[in-house]
């Protein structure tokens, strides 16, 4: 038989767990409404010297430059425009980006082609700056930057990112930027 003791202890993991997985379904479902166009793979070089919290800081130094980037002065301040960026912490030495695709001046007036060949470019100049790693490893021909270009080549790189059988624990919530969250 349950003592007292027993039964609040299975009750309250009960719930822990529920509300993580409510958790976990809400976020998705936020998360799955964003509008993702890049996916980027950026390789850390010195990765066993860095703590999640280091990692973290490089992805928020990395999303104020992109967006300093792409955006111009006025739409950054005035109109609070930002790239809606999922950061996911990957355990083997590297982070993902799921990037949205901008609308703003500098992108506006370019094809979509261009404007995937720019925002490769602005990433790649922001990876030498930061000195993220080596360019030889995020060679412009490698898959280090896909643009998805399919709803399907969207959602297999979500879930592919998410993984949506763990706790959601490799997401840098900390430099979440979305279109329901910012």
């Amino acid at each position: 038989m349950f003592n007292k003791f027993d039964l609040q202890e299975l009750s309250r993991k009960f719930f822990y767990k529920f509300s993580l997985s409510k958790q976990k379904r809400d976020f998705l479902e936020k998360t799955y409404d964003s509008d993702f166009r890049y996916f980027v793979t950026i390789p850390l070089s010195n990765r066993n010297q860095l703590s999640d919290i280091d990692i973290s800081s490089i992805i928020y130094r990395l999303r104020y430059m992109l967006n300093n980037e792409v955006f111009t002065t006025k739409e950054l301040n005035r109109y609070k425009k930002r790239l809606y960026i999922l950061p996911v912490i990957e355990k083997s030495n590297h982070i993902h980006l799921l990037i949205n695709s901008p609308t703003c001046k500098r992108f506006d007036e370019l094809k979509e082609e261009e404007q995937d060949t720019k925002m490769k470019s602005l990433i790649l100049k922001i990876i030498k700056k930061m000195r993220l790693c080596h360019l030889k490893v995020c060679d412009p021909n490698d898959d280090f930057f896909k643009v998805l270009k399919t709803t399907e080549d969207e959602d297999r790189t979500f879930a592919y990112c998410v993984k949506e059988k763990e706790k959601l624990e490799n997401i840098d919530y900390t430099n979440v930027n979305l279109a329901t969250y910012s």
